[in-house]
């Protein structure tokens, strides 16, 4: 144990003594520059002691940044270049200084000597730019660099896939907590590598845990492994990822809340309480966008061919384009007694029918069977027709139906019960119909979900 305290003890002061093979053999290089440059002869005692200092203090802080790595707290296979390229320093600061030995000196071309110099200073950038790397992360170089320079070099490892899929679809730890853990976390724990014998290479080996026990607390979240060695200072033995970008505000934050609610991990988005603050966590890190949707602007069907409009006949019906990408439109009946004739000239655009208004022209429960195949209608207006508490029941099949104006209707208090189970509804205009003051206040007080608007 004493042998792991001092090694450990040592391996840390690698960070320190790296530069003093840096300046030797800098130093060394630029005093036969110089002695070659200017034609001056310099003892040569004081070039093979410089290149002398530049192999030792090359050697023993390969030594220490040995015994660093052997501390865990570095990825192995982040490692490996640096190790490699520091030894064969070491190697080369080697016979560097016996080529400058009085018994060797004037065996050796200078032409070699030259070589050997630009060897040393490639490798010195290689291996000090590999452990910045480690200590700094990857983009550390390059970070401030201007914009083309950064783009070429720097690989942006925050960057998480931005998800596209409607707020129904998206699960919340597949699809917002694996992502971070992959990016941040799964190189050293994984089925192959697991370091503490800890897998996060799927939610149920995340579970089992590892030698310190489960990562995650639902009652104490604060106090969950996971969480708590994520948000330890950095220079804490225990801190993690222990190289590599560390993770982000907005990542702790999902992470925190995704403890909290570990037990909906394999629920849709859809169906958990979100609150504010990681609503634009999620926004920032994915680009989920949580503003309130109409049904169409949460789906995605083909542009609408416009030649399909051609046949329908612009006297009768108004048709206006709502989304920027023509995939849905607004049609509008200008006449005053709609037949079935008229009404399949929609046919060929029904899906792309989202908001449709036929105000007082003679529709009948009846004819309200026709509207069924719109099903992506969002917004039906069919005010001041002769509409029964029969025909809202026929609409209640319009699965993704948000706002029905039934203004100047007959429906009655009946039909309360029927709204109430609609599917997606959110506004219905009841005003001017059988429904009285008193029964509409009552049902806004007993549905949060749907908002009668009208009285008598």
């Amino acid at each position: 144990m004493i042998v792991l305290d001092i090694s450990s003890f040592f391996g840390r002061l690698h960070p320190l003594l790296v530069h003093l093979p840096i300046g030797f053999l800098i130093l060394s290089i630029l005093i036969e520059a110089y002695s070659n440059l200017f034609k001056n002869q310099i003892n040569n005692r004081i070039i093979v002691f410089s290149w002398f200092l530049g192999f030792i203090s090359s050697a023993i802080s390969a030594l220490f940044g040995w015994f660093l790595a052997q501390t865990g707290l570095y990825i192995e296979e982040n490692l490996y270049l640096h190790k490699l390229f520091g030894f064969i320093l070491v190697g080369i600061s080697f016979f560097a200084w016996i080529m400058r030995l009085s018994f060797f000196k004037d065996f050796v071309p200078n032409k070699f000597k030259s070589f050997s110099n630009l060897a040393i200073i490639i490798i010195l950038f290689i291996t000090g730019h590999n452990g910045g790397n480690l200590t700094h992360g990857e983009n550390y170089l390059f970070e401030y660099a201007p914009e083309e320079i950064k783009n070429r070099f720097v690989e942006n490892h925050n960057l998480l896939p931005e998800i596209s899929i409607s707020l129904d679809s998206i699960k919340l730890y597949s699809n917002l907590v694996e992502p971070i853990l992959i990016n941040k976390c799964i190189s050293c724990h994984n089925n192959e590598l697991k370091r503490g014998n800890l897998d996060l290479s799927s939610l149920s080996q995340l579970i089992k845990g590892g030698n310190a026990g489960s990562p995650i607390d639902k009652i104490n979240p604060r106090n969950s492994l996971i969480f708590k060695r994520i948000v330890l200072p950095i220079d804490n033995i225990k801190f993690m990822p222990p190289d590599g970008p560390i993770v982000s505000y907005d990542e702790i934050n999902t992470i925190l809340w995704w403890i909290k609610n570990s037990d909906k991990s394999n629920d849709f988005l859809s169906s958990i309480e979100i609150p504010d603050e990681i609503k634009i966590s999620l926004n920032k890190m994915y680009n989920l966008d949580f503003s309130d949707k109409e049904w169409f602007e949460k789906i995605i069907i083909q542009k609408l061919d416009e030649s399909k409009l051609v046949n329908i006949d612009k006297s009768i019906f108004q048709i206006k384009f709502i989304s920027g990408n023509k995939q849905f439109v607004s049609v509008k009946y200008l006449k005053d007694n709609l037949s079935e004739d008229e009404f399949n000239q929609l046919n060929d655009i029904k899906d792309h029918i989202a908001y449709l208004f036929i105000k007082d022209s003679n529709l009948s429960d009846k004819s309200l069977l026709n509207f069924l195949n719109l099903k992506n209608l969002v917004n039906l207006d069919i005010q001041k027709n002769s509409i029964s508490d029969e025909g809202v029941k026929i609409l209640q099949k319009l699965e993704n139906l948000e706002v029905l104006n039934l203004y100047g209707t007959k429906i009655s208090k009946n039909s309360l019960e029927t709204i109430e189970s609609f599917k997606n509804l959110k506004r219905v205009y009841v005003w001017d119909t059988k429904i009285s003051k008193n029964d509409l206040e009552n049902f806004n007080r007993q549905n949060t979900s749907i908002e009668l608007v009208g009285g008598i």
